[in-house]
């Protein structure tokens, strides 16, 4: 996502499937926040320092109208509830170490991600979105 044209190119390919949301792992941003984007679509990300690792959910124009809130948790996790009908819907978006991280680093993020996890609101349906090489 770093190099430039690759985000227009995810874009097209969301709307072209009719994907309302989208996890992405290893966006390779620095820092955290969000924008929407030319066609309309609402970007969340949360990046380090450096342009390594990295998370973020785009949302459809439709389902950015449900948003209530989002939190940049680290440059691996990224939490968005959304409101849906009869419940909200608890979306944690992760990246996790690669098979070459110390297990002490991988053991580390699960337990931070299980944590997110235990606070998240009981009622909510829970989606934890990720990647691990």
């Amino acid at each position: 996502m770093y190099e430039t044209g690759k985000l227009d190119n995810v874009i097209r390919e969301m709307n072209r499937c009719s994907i309302s949301l989208l996890g992405i792992a290893e966006v390779r941003w620095t820092g955290c926040g969000h924008f929407t984007a030319a066609s309309g679509e609402l970007l969340i990300y949360s990046g380090g320092d450096t342009h390594s690792a990295g998370v973020a959910l785009i949302l459809s124009k439709q389902l950015k109208l449900n948003l209530l809130a989002y939190k940049a948790i680290s440059d691996r996790m990224i939490y968005v509830p959304v409101k849906a009908k009869s419940f909200n819907v608890s979306l944690l978006q992760v990246y996790a170490p690669t098979l070459a991280a110390s297990e002490e680093e991988t053991d580390e993020f699960f337990m931070h991600q299980q944590q997110e996890i235990n606070s998240l609101p009981s009622q909510d349906i829970v989606f934890v979105h990720g990647r691990r090489l």
